[in-house]
């Protein structure tokens, strides 16, 4: 039982590696594409990206103060809607493969309840036929000591050579 519920953690451990490494590498496309929108925004409003980097907390006065702002403003809303969806994608992923998971090991764990009680039925099986085959012979001994009574007390046959040779061989 304890192997099937560490095949179940490595399982699940392993579907959360492959979600996080997806959800990264979602986060580095938007990274690049929100890099490569300051950059190419930059130049047309007469900067390079180092200067942006330089300014830090000081705003550079925009070449073209009605357009450039509503531009940005629609590319970094669009790029917003685009990591929303695809988060939204990533989660119901992420749901469907713990519930298939979850599933699986429900299923793991019916198996491992149908293979102990069959291992218990064929114990219980084999304990009766020993049981029997003991009983058996048992009794057959009995029947032989009994013989080997009879003869010992009679008086004429009470040499060895003669009980050995009335009683029957037993044979497992």
């Amino acid at each position: 039982m304890a192997a099937s519920a560490t095949a179940t953690q490595m399982a699940a451990g392993a579907t959360k590696v492959v979600v996080f490494d997806r959800f990264d590498q979602i986060c580095n496309s938007i990274a690049k594409r929100a890099f490569e929108t300051v950059e190419s925004n930059g130049r047309q409003l007469g900067h390079e990206s180092g200067d942006w980097f330089k300014a830090e907390s000081e705003p550079l006065p925009p070449l073209h103060a009605e357009k450039a702002p509503r531009d940005t403003e629609n590319q970094l809303r669009t790029l917003a809607e685009s990591l929303e969806s695809e988060v939204r994608l990533c989660t119901q992923e992420l749901e469907a493969r713990n519930s298939e998971i979850a599933q699986q090991a429900e299923q793991l764990r019916e198996l491992s309840n149908r293979l102990q009680h069959t291992q218990d039925e064929e114990r219980r099986h084999i304990a009766r036929d020993l049981h029997d085959s003991v009983g058996q012979v048992v009794t057959a001994l009995g029947i032989h000591l009994a013989r080997i009574s009879q003869i010992a007390a009679d008086p004429e046959s009470r040499k060895a050579d003669s009980i050995y040779s009335s009683t029957p061989r037993l044979s497992w």
